[in-house]
């Protein structure tokens, strides 16, 4: 379910908006055509469709486990790089 169906229409209505300010200055509309041959509610279809979506992450992700080895390989590396800077 889409968490604001409400945004939906109102990327519709901005779309329309910016539609209505190109063709009233002689531009090219994007959609004017769509509007024109099918009317405003294919139009709106038209802009939901088109509409970007907000990305779902998959979940928390899993801390990754390393060979005690190479973790304290890891963790001497990052050790001399700061103490290399160090005052």
């Amino acid at each position: 379910m889409d968490p604001d169906p409400g945004r939906d229409d109102a990327d519709g209505i901005d779309q329309y908006e910016q539609l209505r300010q190109d063709a009233a200055r002689g531009g090219r509309a994007r959609g004017l055509a769509v509007l024109t041959a099918k009317g405003m509610a294919a139009f709106l279809a038209m802009a939901r469709a088109m509409a970007p979506r907000p990305r779902r992450l998959a979940g928390p992700a899993q801390p990754m486990v390393l060979a005690a080895p190479l973790e304290r390989d890891i963790v001497r590396i990052w050790a001399s790089m700061v103490l290399a800077h160090a005052p």
